[in-house]
C-alpha cells in the first residue's frame, strides 16, 4: 500500500493614475509546497527476496495535495533463486494507488504472526486503487489459458516455471490501511480489531 503541490496563479493588475509616467509590477507569488504528514514515506522501497520475486514500491507526493501520496508497485522475477541473475519478467498494474492521510493514532502492531503486539504510532491512510488491469512482460513470458483460466507463465529454465493469473479488468477498490517507519524499514499495515498487522515490509533503496 504510496510531487509538487499545484499552486493557484494569482493575477495582479497594475495601472497608472493621472499623469503617472509608469507603474510597478508586483513580483509573482512564489509557489510553495506545504509540509506533508506523509513526506517521510516518499522514496523507493524494496521487499525481501522471495525465491525469485522482488517487489518494489515507489512513493511520490500527489500533485495538489499536502496529505496524499501516490504508490506505484512492481514485481521483478529473476532467472535464479535468491533474486540473482537477469530479470526475466516484470509484473505491473495499469494504475497506481492513491493514499490520503487520515490522521495518526497511538496503537500497536503485530510485526510477526503469533507474536505480541508492539506499541506504535501509526499513520492511517485511505488507499484507493482505480479500475485497472495487470500485465506481466519479459523475454521468458507466455500468455496462455489453462482449464479456462487466463494466465502468464514465466519459464525460468531447467524445468522451473511459475504462473500468474490474469484477472482481466478489475474494479476500483478503497481500503483503510496504515503506514509505519522503523529506521529504514517501511511497514504497510492493515487494521485488525484494535491493532494493526503487517501486509508487507520494505527497506529503503
Amino acid at each position: 500500500m504510496w510531487l509538487a503541490a499545484v499552486a493557484a496563479i494569482v493575477m495582479t493588475g497594475c495601472g497608472g493614475s493621472g499623469g503617472s509616467s509608469g507603474g510597478t509590477t508586483a513580483p509573482p507569488p512564489v509557489a510553495t509546497v506545504p509540509p506533508s504528514a506523509l513526506a517521510a514515506y516518499v522514496g523507493t522501497w524494496v521487499s525481501a527476496c522471495d525465491e525469485r520475486e522482488l517487489n518494489t514500491v515507489t512513493i511520490t507526493r500527489a500533485a495538489g495535495s499536502a496529505d496524499a501520496i501516490v504508490v506505484s508497485y512492481k514485481s521483478d522475477y529473476y532467472a535464479n533463486l535468491n533474486c540473482t541473475g537477469a530479470i526475466v519478467a516484470t509484473w505491473t498494474q495499469s494504475a497506481d494507488v492513491s493514499a490520503v492521510y487520515a490522521g495518526s493514532v497511538d496503537s500497536s502492531i503485530v510485526f510477526t504472526p503469533g507474536t505480541s503486539a508492539t506499541a506504535a504510532r501509526v499513520d492511517k491512510v485511505t488507499a484507493t486503487l482505480p479500475a485497472h488491469t495487470e500485465s506481466v512482460v519479459g523475454s521468458n513470458v507466455t500468455h496462455t489459458v489453462r482449464n479456462g483460466q487466463a494466465m502468464w507463465c514465466i519459464d525460468f529454465g531447467g524445468g522451473n516455471s511459475s504462473c500468474i493469473y490474469d484477472q482481466g479488468a478489475q474494479p476500483s477498490q478503497t481500503v483503510a490501511g496504515g503506514l509505519y517507519l522503523r529506521g529504514n524499514e517501511l511497514f504497510e499495515l492493515s487494521p485488525s480489531e484494535s491493532t494493526y498487522v503487517v501486509n508487507e515490509r520494505f527497506t529503503r533503496k
